[in-house]
């Protein structure tokens, strides 16, 4: 199971209770695997954070939250295996106890982007390792937000993927690229937007929550096509051969970017974001 969240910030406690949106997995078995993408685990309007990350303590905290969330959730024992973290986005992977033995050769690798690269607060974690004799890699990203950069996010999708464990120096041998693995899953907060007027948007959007309200699913997807379409993930995938390559899951839920802060209330800020995927 792959769970994929923008925290803006927000600091866990064991009195926070995640499991039905963070761990639903209806009614299958418990996951062997759970992989736990974060993005902005700290304040990145704070320069301090950005230019002298320093996130263990924080790390530890999310480590130790989820682990709680698995025992209340599965009642099965998960283990600790591995982390990473990179400004404000953290990667981690949880295995069944059951499974511990058949995981091997864990690593990890960070790629940023934006400013200059090595300032930047956008990029991703990386991390791979073998199931028995299966290879799978997992990449959490936090691309370039705004509307119009869209091929800035390509760009983004194109770096992580071409410096992925290729980093030179002296005595270093690059490793084998990522794309070469068995099994590579792309997930986290990827920015794309809807190539659409926000009011036809936000029009298509209350045509659909009405169509859900009246149990009639079939128009609501329907009504759903157009902005689909328009999503600046899917239009990008015709220019960029590693998106390409991702099969992504049918979408039937309306967007979730960018609600007021505890409701599901699409942005009434000044701002007023388009809302999206």
């Amino acid at each position: 199971m792959i769970t994929t969240w923008n925290v803006d910030g927000f600091e866990p406690s064991k009195s926070v209770d995640l499991t039905k949106d963070l761990l639903n997995i209806e009614e299958n078995p418990p996951p062997d695997l759970m992989i736990i993408g974060l993005q902005e685990i700290v304040d990145l309007k704070s320069i301090k954070n950005v230019m002298v990350p320093n996130n263990e303590k924080l790390t530890v905290t999310w480590q130790n939250f989820f682990l709680y969330q698995f025992k209340q959730k599965f009642m099965e024992n998960y283990i600790f295996i591995s982390s990473k973290n990179l400004v404000g986005i953290l990667l981690m992977v949880f295995a069944n106890e059951r499974i511990k033995n058949r995981i091997t050769k864990v690593e990890y690798d960070s790629v940023k982007c934006g400013v200059m690269n090595k300032l930047g607060n956008k990029g991703a974690i990386i991390i791979r390792f073998r199931l028995d004799d299966t290879s799978l890699c997992f990449v959490n990203c936090h691309l370039v937000a705004g509307h119009k950069k869209m091929d800035e996010r390509v760009n983004n999708i194109n770096d992580i993927h071409w410096k992925a464990f290729q980093k030179e120096g002296v005595g270093k041998k690059k490793e084998e690229k990522i794309e070469n693995v068995d099994y590579k899953f792309l997930f986290g907060d990827l920015n794309f937007r809807i190539n659409l007027p926000n009011p036809d948007v936000r029009t298509t959007l209350e045509a659909f929550q009405y169509a859900v309200c009246k149990n009639d699913l079939m128009t609501g997807f329907e009504l759903l096509k157009p902005l689909l379409e328009k999503d600046q993930l899917n239009m990008s995938r015709n220019v960029c051969e590693y998106l390409e390559k991702y099969q992504e899951g049918s979408i039937m839920f309306a967007p979730t970017y960018k609600y007021d802060v505890n409701t599901d209330v699409y942005d009434t800020s000044k701002k007023q974001r388009v809302p999206a995927w």
